[in-house]
């Protein structure tokens, strides 16, 4: 409800993309979400879980970064 009554300003303000977001958050869950099944479909072991984190940041990052 709150999205749509802000959908009207969103792209004089330059937020679409922000709020786009917002709508796959809702829809997927938040990377906290995806952490915690991780972890727990690895019998809490943490790392997978950071395995994970930095698979997600290095496909992220510009190959500039790597030069």
């Amino acid at each position: 409800e709150l999205l749509e009554f802000v959908d009207e300003v969103v792209d004089e303000l330059g937020s679409r993309k922000e709020i786009e977001h917002i709508h796959t958050i809702l829809e997927r869950g938040t990377s906290a979400d995806e952490q915690l099944k991780v972890w727990e479909e690895n019998n809490h072991d943490f790392k997978p879980v950071v395995d994970m984190l930095v698979k997600n940041t290095m496909e992220n990052v510009p190959e500039i970064c790597f030069d």
